[in-house]
Order: structure tokens, then sequence, then C-alpha cells
């Protein structure tokens, strides 16, 4: 009368050559290999490296390149300048609405260069270090740019203040005032930022603004005093 004890379903053995079924790993992606490199190596790897908002070495030499464009529109500050090579790197060309390029610049120039700052602009957006921040040197080389081809391309249209390159949210009008400002900024950005940058290297925030830029950087003077 006692009731009658299934008896257990013995697994299929899978035939040579082939696998067998596992349900759990069907999806599962494979493993990664395992590094050849000691614990300490791979601590010492990941504490010096870190991420950058360009992709590779070509893309921030080929921005610095664009920006350099920008030594050009004034030559009385600069005697000489090799920024582009003439190649074209992906450059789009924005005048061709009929608006010259401001003197000093070829229209390819003026493309380059207007490409370079919306490049920046992009790696502000997916900077790594939060707010759109990017190292000391692209930031300050890329405002110097941005300011001085706005400062050329009004200076084009006449004095009027028509504004049409790369950074084209910044209105269509500028005035003698809003370009003494973006001067001024890119100025005190400069000029702090690159304090700051000393301060953090000698981990003393004691240190002035005259003996990091002056002293340590090289600085002239009567920048930092302006």
């Amino acid at each position: 009368g006692a009731p009658a004890v299934p008896e257990r379903r013995r697994k299929k053995k899978a035939p040579a050559g082939k696998p067998a079924c596992d349900g759990g790993a069907a999806g599962r992606a494979p493993s990664a290999p395992r590094s050849s490199l000691s614990a300490k190596k791979r601590l010492n790897l990941r504490k010096s490296a870190r991420l950058t908002a360009h992709s590779d070495y070509g893309d921030l030499l080929r921005t610095g390149r664009g920006l350099l464009l920008a030594l050009k529109l004034f030559p009385a500050a600069s005697s000489s300048c090799d920024g582009g090579d003439g190649d074209d790197d992906g450059v789009h060309n924005d005048n061709d609405g009929g608006v010259p390029p401001p003197a000093g610049l070829t229209q390819h120039e003026h493309a380059e260069l207007s490409s370079a700052l919306r490049r920046v602009s992009v790696w502000r957006a997916r900077s790594p270090r939060g707010g759109g921040r990017l190292s000391h040197a692209v930031d300050t080389t890329a405002g110097l740019a941005s300011v001085l081809l706005l400062d050329a391309e009004r200076s084009a249209a006449g004095g009027r203040g028509s504004y049409e390159g790369g950074n084209r949210g910044a209105g269509s009008h500028v005035t003698t005032g809003q370009l003494r400002s973006a001067y001024s900024a890119v100025l005190l950005r400069s000029v702090n930022g690159l304090a700051d940058s000393y301060r953090s290297q000698s981990r003393s925030a004691s240190l002035s603004v005259s003996h990091c830029c002056v002293d340590l950087a090289g600085l002239p003077g009567w920048v930092v005093d302006l």
C-alpha cells in the first residue's frame, strides 16, 4: 500500500567533442583574460592613469595646431606660427555663405580654427573631471584663441560687432565693453589657473600669485600686474 518512489533520472552525458549544456552559463559572457602584471604594478597603473576628454594624442595635436592659428590674426604679437599644415583633417568650411575670413587667415585656416574651438566645446561636454573642466593648458589656449578670433571678426565686420564664427551662441553683435570683459576674464583665468597648478604641485596654498607666475613659471610681471 506504500506509494511508489519515482526513479531518479540519470543525466545524459554529452557526446564527445560537444560541451555539456549548462542553462545558467548559456548567456554568460566569456571571462576576461587574467593580467600578467603583478598586483603592485596594476595598482600603480590605476593611480597614474587618468581619463581624458580627447580620444587620442593625434586628436589633441590637431586641435592644438588649429588653436595656434589664432596667432596669425595679429602678426605684431607673433612673428611666426606653425599652425595648420594645409592638410584637410576633416575640417568643415563655415564660410560657404560668402563670409570673408578675418585678416591674417585664409579661408581654410579660418575654418580649421573654428573647428578646433568646436572640438574643445565637445571636450568640455564630456570632460571626466566634471563641470566641463579641462586641463589648464587646453582651457587657456582655447580661451585666448576664442577671444582673438572674436576680436578679429569684429574688426573684419567694420567694428559693428557682427560675429559669425565658431562660438555662435555668443550673439550676433559684440560691443567694445563685451570684448574687454572677455579679454579680462580669459586673462584672469589664465593667471589664477597657472598659480593654482603650481600650488597643487608644491602642496602649499600660501604661495603668492606673483611668485608662482613670475618666479616659477617665467610669466612677464606686467601680465600678472594687469
